[in-house]
């Protein structure tokens, strides 16, 4: 079991958590710069701003969260009484709505609410940091050789009076890029705003894989019964294995949607997998062993393979995790 917590505090104290690290900062948006086709004539800048309201129903199986939010979209040097600015396309969104139009001079602000979609990453699952993106662009005929979008710092972020909590995630203050888009038919401006959530690492741990811990300390704990006590130890390595593949099937993979690749949980899972092995393993050691040698294979001897065993038993749970751990 001491083998087991180290590997999963590898994870939980010295994995850097990007989420974490932007809540102890100001909750501003940092803007890359765009290209220098800003700077030609004929072209209209519209500054956007992003105030994130609320956050709802994060679904890991469909990478879908819903959002409501502000858009202020500003101007100086157009009168939108006369121009108004651009209808915007959420590249990423379905069913939009929008509410509270305020259409002033050089200001156009209302509220969008509506249910967003990306594909998270679940490579660190357990410990993953979702990436909950709100991608904006000008609609067609609207390219970047006529219209371009920049970030507006001072109408974006996140309110600080907003329910835009959620139950169990830690939500970042966002980030935001500026950047130009292509398609076969142009290219297009293109802001795409950046909301991380991620789970209490500690949290995670104790509520996803402390299962598989008390799995590993049972299982390293029957190396040290008494060597003629093997059926209890086949018994334990046994109901292990069918414990864990259910408990890995039915909880952490049901969260998932199909994935072709390993997360951290699956690493984990698989070197437990291993130590479980190679616990009945020791177990038909014993018995070619007592085979072969007869009487000779006395209790002296067979606990001087057990203590092999149990050296060998945490290498093993090590040695395979770190194995899977780059892939």
């Amino acid at each position: 079991m001491f083998f087991s917590l180290l590997i999963l505090l590898f994870y939980t104290l010295f994995t850097t958590n990007p989420v974490m690290a932007q809540n102890n900062a100001l909750p501003s948006l940092q803007s890359e710069p765009i290209d220098n086709q800003t700077n030609l004539s004929g072209i209209q800048e519209y500054k956007v701003g992003i105030q994130l309201m609320d956050v709802k129903d994060v679904n890991r199986l469909s990478g879908t969260y819903d959002m409501t939010f502000w858009v202020t979209i500003v101007s100086d040097k157009t009168d939108f009484t006369v121009n108004p600015p651009p209808e915007l396309d959420f590249v990423n969104g379905d069913q939009i709505q929008t509410s509270g139009l305020d259409l002033e001079p050089h200001l156009k602000k209302f509220k969008v609410s509506g249910v967003f979609q990306n594909g998270f990453d679940f490579r660190m699952y357990p410990f993953e940091i979702l990436d909950m993106p709100i991608i904006v662009e000008p609609f067609f005929p609207l390219t970047a050789d006529k219209v371009i979008l920049t970030a507006n710092k001072a109408y974006s972020g996140q309110d600080s009076s907003a329910d835009s909590d959620i139950p169990g995630w830690n939500l970042s203050p966002g980030t935001v890029e500026s950047t130009i888009h292509d398609y076969p038919w142009g290219h297009f401006s293109r802001l795409v705003v950046h909301y991380d959530v991620s789970s209490p690492a500690f949290m995670t741990l104790l509520k996803k894989l402390f299962t598989v811990l008390i799995l590993d300390g049972l299982v390293i704990g029957a190396f040290w019964f008494k060597p003629d006590s093997l059926s209890e130890r086949t018994a334990i390595a046994v109901g292990a294995i069918l414990a864990a593949t259910y408990f890995h099937a039915q909880f952490l993979l049901g969260e998932l949607p199909p994935l072709g690749y390993l997360t951290v949980a699956d690493k984990i899972m698989m070197a437990s997998y291993a130590l479980y092995t190679f616990c009945i393993i020791s177990v038909l050691v014993h018995n070619r062993l007592s085979l072969r040698y007869g009487d000779k294979y006395d209790l002296n001897y067979s606990r001087k393979v057990d203590f092999k065993m149990r050296i060998i038993a945490p290498i093993v749970l090590v040695g395979v995790f770190l194995i899977l751990y780059p892939l």
